[in-house]
């Protein structure tokens, strides 16, 4: 069972993943939405990194807070 969806941005600078600031609920909202030229502060390296499609990723993760879906594939 899914209890929780993370959008999670990677930093164009450093390359580190982290929560967006903007949470769609799943992918299926995100990819039919019409948002462009978004950036958030990296609280990896501290550079503002601008985040579209291509460096997105979603995670579905279940009730005991493990991730069980990511980027196409089942984690299981």
């Amino acid at each position: 069972m899914v209890k929780d969806v993370n959008c999670e941005i990677k930093c164009l600078s450093c390359n580190g993943w982290f929560r967006s600031p903007i949470q769609f609920g799943d992918a299926k909202s995100y990819f039919e939405s019409a948002i462009y030229g978004n950036i958030a502060k990296c609280p990896h390296c501290g550079e503002m990194t601008l985040y579209e499609k291509d460096n997105l990723r979603f995670q579905y993760v279940n009730d005991k807070g493990r991730v069980i879906y990511q980027e196409g594939q089942y984690a299981y």
